[in-house]
């Protein structure tokens, strides 16, 4: 396995595919040619290093939800508790 960084169209890659879109639409949106888009997304995917990215980029977004979540929350319950004030 290479230690080379993962290029800018890999990491793209990496951020569209943790967002839920397809291997193929994943490497369309990184900038891969249309030609050549099917067959880069299976080799991309098969990539143990791409697949580490990927799960970071997921988790990342998790963290970022649960904050989100937890925002609301302490709002809701800032406007229950003026309620009863």
């Amino acid at each position: 396995m290479s230690n080379r960084p993962l290029s800018l169209q890999q990491k793209a890659f990496c951020k569209f595919k943790a967002q839920g879109y397809s291997n193929e639409e994943s490497s369309l949106r990184a900038g891969y040619a249309k030609s050549y888009a099917r067959d880069r997304s299976y080799e991309l995917s098969a990539n143990p290093r791409i697949k580490a990215e990927i799960a970071n980029w997921k988790a990342k977004a998790d963290e970022k939800a649960d904050e989100i979540f937890a925002g609301q929350i302490r709002q809701k319950l800032m406007s229950v508790e003026e309620l009863l004030i």
